[in-house]
């Protein structure tokens, strides 16, 4: 089977700890993505993809915790993918990139 990878970069007028603060709260990324994405975020632990309704779309691991710059987790959803966001903060604004391989 062929993998594929994507990387997408953009720019946000906000500092990268409110960005990583985004990424990491259950409630904020329900609102984005309609699951919320719950764990301590720390490497080795578990994070969870949970609909709105509660059920579980996934279980994933944290693979790098870095706040408020690198969070990168296996993400079950699309089979035995991963996905790596990088923060830079650029004196108040902040370049996400999202790398997802394996897909």
């Amino acid at each position: 089977m062929t993998q594929f990878e994507c990387t997408y970069t953009t720019y946000i007028a906000a500092p990268a700890s409110d960005i990583w603060d985004t990424l990491t709260d259950a409630d904020s990324t329900g609102q984005w993505w309609e699951h919320r994405n719950v764990s301590d975020w720390t490497v080795g632990s578990e994070w969870h993809h949970l609909a709105l309704d509660g059920s579980n779309d996934g279980t994933g691991e944290v693979l790098e915790s870095q706040e408020p710059s690198v969070l990168a987790l296996t993400f079950p959803p699309a089979g035995d993918s991963r996905v790596r966001f990088q923060l830079d903060d650029l004196d108040g604004i902040t370049r996400l990139t999202m790398q997802h391989v394996d897909l």
